[in-house]
């Protein structure tokens, strides 16, 4: 997981972005969670896979062989990107951060 803070005079403007991304499509469910960190606990909003969503489409597909996640991430856009682009730019920002996702970036 991933933790953000975001400035008070900016999360208005970078939830209602993130909501747009992560809710179009109900491929997500929004949910207040607790999370650690440093400095004490906190309550966060989390965006965690919609199991529930009825077919068709399907959103959550459980796990799949690597190739066949590899030329999914290759040919998949929305309307806001490209899927290979978003992947590229969390990896890059998680670095930044330093943050390691040994996961993401082997994708």
């Amino acid at each position: 997981m991933v933790l953000l803070r975001i400035a008070p005079e900016r999360s208005e403007s970078e939830l209602d972005l993130v909501w747009q991304r992560e809710m179009l499509a109900a491929v997500h469910v929004a949910r207040w969670l607790p999370v650690r960190r440093e400095g004490g606990p906190v309550e966060a909003i989390a965006f965690v896979a919609n199991r529930r969503q009825p077919p068709p489409p399907a959103a959550h597909a459980g796990r799949f062989p690597e190739e066949r996640v590899l030329a999914a991430l290759a040919a998949a856009e929305a309307p806001l990107g490209r899927y290979t682009d978003y992947l590229t730019n969390t990896v890059a920002h998680l670095r930044r951060l330093g943050i390691r996702e040994p996961r993401l970036a082997t994708l």
